[in-house]
């Protein structure tokens, strides 16, 4: 439940940022924006915004998920229970962090939103790869793969909870693969501000 509910979250919200970026300019909005904030502040607001909005919901989703579950004998509160949670949820930050500056830039390339699925098409793969990686690694989270794919971004956004979940991943590994995630992430951002601020 954790890595469909992870995939579509940041599936979904990265194309909305997408799509906002690409509304922005089709409208001229962006031109009225600009003139009191700069490209990078309108960026990071997007991005913030769009995430908390799908953070929000989110935790919705798990909130509702663990109270039927207890409600129906399914599932006991447990530290585990709530770990997975919260462990979904800051993966969830740190996955959506590093897709939406990546899909903010590819929305700034194009100026109709039939266009965004060009330049957003790579991403969606990505995705999609780490979906059936993580799909992949249920039955088996200390596959040799799986432990090699964890360490490289985005793939431990999605693999991390699997192994949090199943009390495989060790302290200093879900430190490791944060300050990855969060070094990749801040790289990108640099990128893809700069692709933005050109584009628009």
């Amino acid at each position: 439940v954790s890595v469909l509910l992870l995939y579509l979250q940041i599936l979904l919200f990265g194309t909305y940022v997408a799509m906002g970026v690409v509304e922005e300019k089709s409208s001229r909005v962006v031109e009225l924006l600009l003139s009191t904030l700069r490209p990078l502040q309108l960026l990071w607001g997007k991005i913030l915004g769009i995430g908390a909005v799908g953070l929000l919901q989110l935790t919705a989703y798990g909130v509702v998920g663990v109270g039927a579950s207890v409600a129906t004998g399914t599932l006991t509160i447990t530290g585990t229970a709530i770990g997975v949670l919260a462990g979904t949820l800051g993966w969830f930050i740190l996955g959506f962090a590093f897709f939406a500056v990546l899909y903010a830039a590819a929305g700034s390339m194009v100026s109709r939103q039939e266009d965004v699925n060009s330049t957003s098409g790579p991403l969606m793969i990505v995705i999609i790869a780490m979906f059936f990686a993580a799909f992949s690694s249920i039955d088996d989270p200390e596959a040799s793969w799986s432990t090699t794919l964890r360490w490289i971004p985005p793939f431990s956004a999605i693999l991390m909870p699997l192994r949090i979940a199943a009390g495989v991943a060790t302290p200093m590994q879900i430190v490791g693969t944060v300050l990855l995630m969060l070094a990749a992430t801040a790289l990108l951002s640099l990128v893809a501000a700069k692709i933005y601020q050109r584009s628009i």
